[in-house]
């Protein structure tokens, strides 16, 4: 026979060939050496030369003896040379598929597995079953319930179990749906069942195994059948039936205990809803296993025993403490549930009910009396029940504060329940105030740590807490490594917030290479941190000594190089949208842009800038290097675009990029390029984003036709006899919501009026003799703001108009950053049709409500940086609380709510409301407290609710709430939801603030 291979060619050729594959596998697999050792030990062992031939003939032939001899020995021993064979081309044939390439109906005997079957062909069959491909057919009929059946027998046998659990393993796996799945895990529960059952002797390494494959494949059916309830509940109900028995506590329960003492198991039932109901139902219908897992607790906490290493030989010992361990993890994960909590008390005994509360209170005993000397797992998994029991019973945190793992179990809580109940928050407050913040690697500072975090992460009043009355475990967190516990999260929430500015110049003290940090700029709360650290020279300071301008720096280059995508309707802009996203976290200030724009120069060869590189030279491209960029020209143009629409949302930023870009020349030499039929032609979002930035700021025409209309409010300020005193103000307070519209005139009116009762009309008009020089800003700024006062058509857009805002302009000294247009003033200059000393007077005015202008009119802006934060601090939370959706979305975009409304208020809302709310905003910052700005505030978002989320779901947030208006707003529309929000919270910005900073 020519056992040669055959050459290339004819491999090639006889691919599809069975026989050839089958010469193949018998050549390379090396089968037939059983063949060959059968046949030397034949040899070896049963004939002669003697015995063929009958002596010893010294001239007969070697060969031909030789070949008798085989002859011979094949007529003797055929029987066992045809078995050999047999079994090696059987194995062939299995592998090469060449018969039976499935597992279904044409293979019947392949299923014949256990009694009456002789143990190597039960090898043989689940070898098979092992390398050969299910079918749907598999799981089919008569053929399934034979092939599980045989699966079963073989599992309770120890020579066959390795096998049999892996046919089990690959049946559950293979299914071709999810009751098949399910089908096939009710069978693998049967067969464990009756295996930890079984009255012989077994191998217990090997019933543990068939339990942890058990659990294992309730995670796979539970995945797998998560939207098919009817699948999921047979699975579910036929584990909790296996493990519950329980005979002696030696049963599967055990089992399970041993191999899963940390209850993983239930991580993934409890993951999906449909296998989480089922579980809790059947617990709930048949309590054996409910039993079974609160007895086995509680019989091993009553009389605590940890096995030693020494003691593993005594296994009830070690199922004993694997039982406790098992039900404490299993409790725990269960408690997070209503479900679980509603099943208790559980009756153990005729006269023993077990309690939440009491399972609580020998947990904290336990830990109470072994401080020391107690596994990890063990403290970890009684923290966790006693935390998962406290969230839904608070009134067992009284004695969770004097236990000496109090902090710990505490911090859990508040991962499971941010929200702590009112009568707890003072538990939280002595907890905090009896700690020493010195020992930065204790365990009880990373609780603390653990606890802050948490609940600085859910809650604005929470983080007012911290800053306000637990500074120095804040400048303590700030100075320990970041890597350590929860500081890196409480840092972040905490700085992504108003208050965050506080926190900024903690760095000072330490060294500033020490204070490294990484960023992760795709989390949008660290781009709500550079949003905060930019309104700040701290902040600003910290940037740079963390590198995060460096790291945002990096950031923004990586994804440039990624934007060589099209502008097609179907075109992947997510590196487009990241870069556009970082601009938007860097410009909502000033300071912000400043740090983007303003440390550069143009020497010739591209700007300079000692901060974010990448991002500045984007901004500094011009219409002659367009082409010079790796980014291809329409995508550049593109972006571009809309990195100048990031950097212009407000008024003062308009004027201010102006100055440094020039862009307005640039955008109109590119909306001459796109109309060139022989030029590059723009998509429409292209030529859409040109026509916006070019676009003024313009009313919607009615304030022309309404300024020649009294008001109501003109009505009752004329009649001054009227009212007198608080009677008076609160009638014109009552015309300012309600009024239907608000006239430039009426609000002139209404400042005097104020000035006259308030103040007696004793206002300090010298304050305004001395003349500031202006600058470009200013110039630019003032010839834009009279062209907004012609567009609602109350002043001319000329130059006696421009040189009488000029004037105007230069006699109210501002605060502040120079950056910052006067908005206000102008809008005052507008309302009074250009009368120069009627603006004086209500300036003088407004400087004497400094406690109301403070905030929004930069000649009266708060010197006190703290103050301001914190004011805008509460301007979040008071959104928090009333529009949690909206609240969310800003959150997740990064987006800050504060300098949001800043930038609106900076602007006295130009271009954003239409001019009769201009002017009842005006009006409303005169006669109200601070507590009705943020009303306002709260207002708006409630008009803009449905808009703005529609935006966050389709990822056009930002540009939605930076560019977008609301010229259709009108308080009136929400004056009952307003007077509502001034009835429930009650002046609760004004008082904070009063108490705070102990404001008269």
């Amino acid at each position: 026979m020519d056992h040669t291979r055959p050459d290339s060619a004819t491999e090639a050729e006889d691919v599809d060939d069975p026989d050839g594959r089958l010469y193949e596998y018998l050549l390379d697999s090396g089968v037939l050496n059983d063949v060959h050792t059968l046949a030397e030990s034949i040899v070896g062992s049963s004939v002669s030369s003697s015995d063929v031939d009958g002596g010893g003939d010294d001239n007969t032939d070697a060969d031909s003896v030789a070949r008798r001899i085989a002859d011979r020995l094949l007529e003797q021993n055929a029987d066992d040379v045809e078995r050999a064979l047999d079994a090696a081309v059987r194995d062939a044939l299995l592998v090469t598929g060449s018969a039976g390439r499935l597992v279904d109906h044409r293979w019947p005997r392949l299923v014949d597995i256990g009694p009456g079957r002789l143990a190597r062909d039960t090898t043989r069959s689940l070898n098979a079953l092992v390398r050969l491909p299910f079918t749907y057919d598999t799981y089919m009929g008569a053929y399934f319930r034979r092939l599980t059946e045989g699966l079963s027998r073989a599992v309770s046998v120890d020579v066959h179990f390795g096998l049999a659990i892996r046919v089990y393993a690959k049946l559950v796996d293979m299914a071709p749906d999810p009751e098949s799945a399910a089908e096939s895990f009710s069978s693998l529960c049967e067969a464990t069942h009756a295996r930890c059952l079984l009255r012989q002797r077994r191998d217990f390494g090997k019933t543990v195994a068939a339990v942890s494959l058990t659990a294992r494949c309730l995670s796979v059916v539970c995945r797998r059948a998560a939207s098919c309830r009817g699948a999921v509940k047979p699975a579910v109900v036929e584990f909790v039936a296996t493990i519950a028995a329980d005979p002696g506590g030696r049963g599967p329960y055990a089992v399970l205990c041993c191999a899963d003492p940390t209850a993983t198991w239930f991580d993934t039932v409890s993951k999906y809803h449909s296998s989480r109901s089922a579980f809790f139902q059947c617990l709930d219908g048949d309590r054996r296993l409910l039993r079974a897992v609160v007895s086995g607790f509680h019989e091993w906490i009553a009389e605590p025993e940890i096995p030693r290493r020494s003691d593993i030989a005594d296994i009830a010992a070690v199922v004993r403490y694997a039982r406790a361990l098992h039900a404490t993890y299993l409790l725990a994960k269960m408690f997070r549930y209503r479900s679980a909590i509603a099943m208790f008390p559980v009756k153990v005994s005729r006269t023993l009910r077990i309690h939440a509360a009491g399972i609580s209170n020998h947990c904290l005993g336990f830990l109470s009396a072994n401080r020391r000397c107690v596994p990890a797992t063990l403290t970890n998994g009684l923290c966790l029940l006693v935390a998962a029991i406290a969230a839904f019973q608070p009134e067992t945190l009284d004695s969770v504060a004097e236990n000496a793992f109090g902090l710990r179990i505490l911090a859990k809580v508040t991962e499971r329940s941010a929200t702590l109940p009112a009568a707890c928050q003072q538990l939280v407050d002595g907890l905090f105030e009896k700690r020493r913040w010195k020992d930065t690697c204790g365990a009880d500072v990373d609780s603390l740590t653990a606890v802050a975090a948490t609940m600085t992460g859910s809650s604005h009043d929470e983080i007012w807490r911290l800053v306000t009355r637990k500074m120095s475990f804040l400048e303590n967190a700030a100075a320990g490594d970041p890597d350590l516990g929860r500081r890196r999260q409480l840092l972040t929430n905490v700085r992504g917030t108003p208050l965050g500015t506080s926190t900024y110049d903690m760095l000072q003290r330490g060294d500033p290479t020490t204070c490294r940090d990484d960023f992760d700029w795709s989390d949008p709360r660290q781009l709500l941190m550079v949003s905060v650290a930019c309104t700040t020279a701290a902040g600003r300071r910290w940037l740079g000594q963390t590198d995060a301008f460096g790291s945002l720096d990096g950031f923004v280059a990586t994804h440039s190089r990624k934007t060589e995508v099209s502008l097609d309707p179907g075109g992947d802009r997510k590196s487009l949208d990241s870069i556009v996203r970082v601009a938007y976290s860097c410009c909502p200030s000033i300071g912000g842009l400043n740090v983007v724009l303003d440390h550069c120069c143009d020497d010739g060869s591209g700007p300079v800038i000692t901060g974010i590189t990448t991002l500045t030279k984007l901004y500094y491209a011009s219409l002659q290097n367009f082409d010079g960029h790796p980014i291809p020209r329409d995508v550049l143009v593109m972006l571009w675009l809309r990195l100048v629409q990031a950097a212009t949302h407000t008024f003062s930023s308009r004027v201010y990029t102006d100055l440094k870009l020039n862009y307005q020349e640039t955008l109109l030499k590119l909306s001459a390029e796109s109309r060139t039929e022989d030029q590059i032609v723009f998509v429409d979002e292209t030529t859409e984003l040109l026509t916006k930035l070019q676009r003024p700021l313009l009313s919607d025409g009615t304030g022309c036709a309404t300024e020649s209309t009294p008001g109501t409010l003109a009505g009752f300020l004329a009649n001054t006899n009227q009212h007198q005193g608080g009677a008076w103000l609160q009638r014109v307070r009552s015309i300012i919501i309600r009024s239907d519209q608000i006239t430039g005139t009426e609000t002139m009116d209404l400042i005097a009026s104020v000035g006259r009762r308030r103040f007696d009309g004793q206002l300090d008009l010298g304050a305004f003799d001395r003349k500031l020089n202006l600058t470009d800003f200013d110039v630019t700024g003032i010839r834009l703001a009279l062209r907004y006062g012609s567009s609602v058509g109350l002043v001319a857009e000329d130059s006696a108009a421009s040189s009488e805002l000029e004037q105007l302009y230069s006699r109210v000294e501002r605060r502040g950053s120079p950056w910052l247009f006067d908005c206000m003033t102008c809008t005052l200059f507008i309302a009074s049709r250009g009368s120069e000393n009627g603006c004086v007077e209500a300036c003088a005015v407004l400087l004497r409500l400094f406690e109301t202008t403070r905030y929004v009119w930069p000649p009266a802006f708060d010197e006190d940086d703290d103050r301001r934060a914190a004011f805008g601090h509460l301007i979040e939370g008071l959104l928090q609380q009333e529009q949690p959706e909206v609240y969310n979305a800003f959150k997740m975009s990064g987006v800050s709510w504060w300098l949001l409304c800043s930038g609106w208020v900076s602007d006295c809302f130009w271009g954003r409301l239409s001019w009769p709310e201009i002017c009842r905003w005006m009006c409303l910052v005169v006669v109200h407290s601070v507590d009705y700005q943020a009303f306002f505030f709260i207002c708006l978002a409630v008009s803009q609710k449905r808009r703005w989320l529609e935006a966050f779901n389709l990822g056009r947030f930002h540009e939605t709430v930076f560019q977008g208006d609301f010229c259709d707003f009108r308080l009136a529309d929400h004056a009952i939801y307003l007077e509502e929000l001034a009835k429930k919270h009650q002046r609760f910005i004004s008082k904070k603030l009063a108490a705070e900073f102990d404001m008269n």
